[in-house]
């Protein structure tokens, strides 16, 4: 009786609502680069989930999409779409969700593009305004300049470049957004739906429940352990780090001495390399992963740490030039870095590599020995070209002489080609997974791409592995 009552109720209160229908179409937002020494013309893009989606639905922005609206559909019907509008945005992603909900599914779909193209609207105008200000500057500057003065020569040629320069960003200027996916007029309501609740409520929700969990298991590829990362790259696990507040620390925090157990991780991670890889010296290691967010920065640098704690001497170079890090991290703010000593032949080495203390305890002093690091520097155009130089391969050859230990972050390897050239130049390759999150198909291209260049892959870093304990090893990226 019950279960009859529940199911006949649910079924008459959904027939007496009228039909809701939602759309939703997906804006990319795309902010400028994290830092560059260059000026560069975009809305800025925040870091946070919530924050991405307040961007898109502020104020301005749902005025400007009640006007648009108003146009088509009239302005009593316009207000209810906009009122009706939302947005979602992942924690990892620049996408961002945009919903509405309307009793006609053409008026539904109509608002969530609409709120779209005003969003792109919004932030080209920006752009222009951030252009034309920086146009409006240099015409001043070219107004002082005496084009016959051999003087003004050099400010003249750079004031003309930037003006073309500014030319080009504003015949190309796209706020930096774009849809990429449009909504579509539902072909069924969202709500309500009578006879589906009914069944859900009275028999089905237990049993969809199971269903659900079983198709999701089948179809998920995420590798869940450390033993499946063995498994789909066919190479031995070197460490698993744990979970800790410690790998989150910036502004020189990040070279303090880590806790007991984060540190055994990292430490084991050096024995392994060292001792298990026979067949040559151990001169360099190149640090990648499938995708951002594996947490490869933060192995690269306790990597490091660990070798130097012991008085080695070690250079850490951040050739992750497109989305740099660990300057932040260990507190060295500065343009001038690997990118600089790749383009410009006069720096010497010694002029970019910083040095800076390793194990030192939070409450005072500790170990004496130091860590030199050679940090990206500002982001460049031309990354590829730059890593892959000759000069770039002179440096790895100039720092194994110099050094007992050179321990390279690189990028994503199956994300840019940055990368590849390196891994060939190493004397090995250390993989960081990030268990949980990486899947056996990128395993699979990662496995395939080193096959494929004869890369000497040693072994991964297994990252958010379960420890005995069965606890979950630590979140790099948010």
């Amino acid at each position: 009786m019950a279960v009859l009552a529940g199911a006949g109720g649910a079924y008459f209160v959904s027939k007496g609502q009228d039909p809701e229908y939602t759309a939703s179409a997906k804006l990319l937002l795309k902010g400028p680069p994290v830092s560059s020494s260059v000026p560069v013309y975009a809305p800025p893009l925040p870091d946070a989930a919530p924050d991405r989606e307040s961007l898109v639905t502020r104020g301005e922005v749902l005025q400007g999409t009640e006007r648009r609206l108003a146009r088509e559909i009239g302005k009593g019907r316009a207000a209810e779409a906009v009122d009706s509008l939302s947005a979602f945005s992942g924690e990892d992603s620049e996408v961002v969700e945009l919903t509405a909900t309307s009793s006609s599914p053409e008026v539904a779909a109509l608002a969530a593009n609409t709120l779209a193209q005003v969003n792109i609207a919004f932030r080209k105008a920006q752009t222009l305004r951030d252009i034309e200000r920086a146009q409006e500057a240099d015409r001043e500057e070219l107004g002082k300049l005496n084009p016959s003065d051999p003087s003004d020569a050099i400010a003249l040629s750079r004031v003309q470049q930037d003006l073309s320069i500014l030319r080009g960003a504003e015949s190309t200027a796209d706020g930096e957004a774009e849809i990429v996916e449009r909504a579509t007029p539902p072909a069924s309501p969202s709500s309500p739906k009578p006879r589906r609740n009914a069944f859900i409520g009275a028999f089905g929700g237990l049993l969809l429940g199971l269903a659900l969990a079983l198709v999701r298991e089948q179809l998920d590829r995420r590798v869940r352990h450390s033993k499946g990362l063995e498994e789909a790259f066919g190479l031995p696990v070197l460490a698993s780090v744990p979970k800790s507040r410690a790998f989150g620390a910036q502004n020189g925090k990040a070279l303090e001495q880590l806790p007991g157990r984060e540190a055994e991780a990292f430490q084991l991670l050096r024995a392994n390399l060292r001792y298990l890889n026979t067949d040559r010296e151990l001169r360099s290691v190149v640090v990648t992963s499938t995708g951002v967010g594996d947490g490869k920065s933060t192995v690269s640098l306790n990597l490091a740490k660990a070798d130097a704690a012991v008085g080695r001497r070690v250079l850490l170079i951040e050739a992750d030039i497109r989305r740099p890090k660990l300057g932040g991290q260990l507190g060295i703010h500065s343009t001038e870095g690997l990118s600089l000593y790749l383009s410009d032949k006069s720096k010497a080495l010694a002029e970019v590599v910083h040095q800076v203390p390793v194990g030192h305890h939070r409450d005072g002093p500790g170990s004496a020995n130091t860590l030199d690091v050679l940090v990206a520097g500002h982001i460049p155009q031309n990354p590829s070209e730059l890593i892959d130089s000759d000069r770039m391969r002179a440096l790895i050859h100039e720092a194994e002489e110099d050094y007992d230990l050179v321990v390279i972050d690189t990028a994503p390897a199956t994300m840019v080609a940055d990368a590849i050239s390196l891994m060939s130049e190493a004397t090995a390759v250390v993989i960081v997974g990030r268990v949980g999150r990486i899947t056996s198909s990128e395993a699979d291209a990662m496995r395939e791409q080193l096959e494929r260049i004869d890369a000497p892959a040693f072994g991964l870093v297994a990252n958010f592995a379960a420890n005995a304990a069965g606890k979950y090893g630590y979140g790099y990226y948010k």
